[in-house]
């Protein structure tokens, strides 16, 4: 297996001669991506992707390296021997239970020896440290509030294992025979057919009596296909660990974007906007959403957002407005940080009354540097700007 991600800098795409199937190729690599999931999102043979990412590997577009995690294959019990051969998938899955970490639908029955790695999947990163638009920027206070999880090593492990599975039992089957598995399937073979590309056995899984948590989560981190995660349902959907894998799975269908947005409150909604573990093009559809919600949410929420960010929200809210009642909230405020004044002010819609209210602030008045930003913004009113001006 190789990664694949674009290449920095500016490439004429329209003076490369590619085929369709490497223009198609090619438009699904975003971000460092493995070829298997160019197997999944392409429906391309794993010898034709190899081939296509070969071909744009020497043409400059993109660059490919072999996957640098070893290969764990002490994990695999020794041959024993047996008196009567049994069929590939079975021994497979009987070494599986043998070895002691077959998939359980209570994560607490788990066996807790020390050498025995994590196989059940936990929770990707939350990486919800504040980004403004493009910039690398930290906001502490943005920084939530439940403890960093990272993708851990064992994630990994557990997903190259039920594939070992899925590849020996499953991939030889048709779709439709996976489907009518996935409907009674149990154990280690439910968990495996949880990797099925196809939105049909995921939907066989997700309506299986033993799908839990634990398989829904495993579905919203490595499937890929929008129709496929789109079966998950809305209960699951709110459990904390399924809502980030689906954030973060660049495959995320608009429809089931906004049935996690809608329950949010709008500072969690700007929190996703800037999160970086998620991929462009839903933060982008989050940046709309985080408008709309702007200018139908209550003035509260509105003044929550703009000083639990110190105003650096507002360089995703060009187009909006602050209401007169937000205003009036903000003005019966005695004192304002730097950051907060300074974010208001570079923004072209801040409500006069407000740009008034700062005028009168003694940080403002001290501050050399914040009197001439004030004395530039053209909403202004001329009684305030005239008094800065005689300092």
């Amino acid at each position: 297996m190789r990664r694949v991600e674009p290449r920095p800098g500016s490439i004429d795409y329209q003076a490369l001669a590619l085929s369709a199937e490497e223009g198609f190729l090619l438009s699904r690599v975003e971000g460092v991506t493995d070829t298997r999931e160019l197997v999944a999102l392409t429906g391309l043979p794993p010898e034709e992707v190899d081939r296509i990412v070969d071909r744009l590997h020497a043409l400059g577009v993109v660059s490919a390296r072999d996957d640098a995690t070893p290969r764990r294959e002490s994990f695999l019990p020794p041959p024993r021997e047996s008196a009567a051969p049994a069929p590939a998938h079975e021994s497979l899955l009987r070494e599986f239970v043998e070895w002691g970490e077959t998939p359980r639908d209570d994560p607490a029955e788990a066996p807790q020896g020390s050498e025995a790695p994590q196989r059940s999947p936990s929770v990707a990163a939350e990486g919800s440290q504040g980004e403004l638009a493009e910039e690398a920027t930290q906001d502490d206070l943005l920084e939530d509030t439940d403890p960093a999880e990272p993708e851990s090593e064992g994630d990994k492990l557990a997903e190259r294992d039920y594939r070992r599975v899925y590849e020996a039992v499953f991939r030889p089957m048709e779709a439709d025979a996976r489907a009518a598995h996935a409907a009674t399937a149990a154990g280690s073979e439910l968990m495996a057919l949880c990797l099925d590309p196809d939105p049909r056995v995921i939907y066989a899984v997700v309506h299986n009596a033993r799908t839990g948590l634990d398989h829904f989560r495993f579905i919203a981190l490595w499937h890929r296909t929008p129709q496929g995660l789109e079966h998950i349902p809305r209960e699951s959907a709110r459990d904390r660990q399924v809502e980030r894998r689906l954030l973060r799975n660049p495959q995320l269908s608009d429809q089931m974007l906004g049935r996690i947005l809608g329950p949010k409150r709008l500072l969690d909604v700007y929190k996703t906007a800037i999160d970086r573990e998620v991929p462009e093009r839903t933060r982008q559809k989050t940046r709309g959403a985080l408008l709309q919600r702007w200018s139908k949410a209550a003035p509260e929420e509105r003044v929550e957002l703009l000083l639990t960010t110190e105003g650096r929200c507002l360089i995703l809210l060009v187009g909006g407005t602050i209401d007169a009642r937000s205003v009036q909230i903000l003005c019966g405020r005695s004192s304002f940080t730097t950051m907060f004044v300074t974010s208001v002010v570079r923004f072209s819609a801040a409500p006069p009354a407000l740009l008034a209210h700062f005028a009168k602030q003694p940080l403002v008045r001290r501050n050399p540097a914040l009197r001439k930003l004030l004395l530039t913004h053209k909403n202004l009113p001329g009684d305030a700007k005239r008094a800065l001006q005689g300092l």
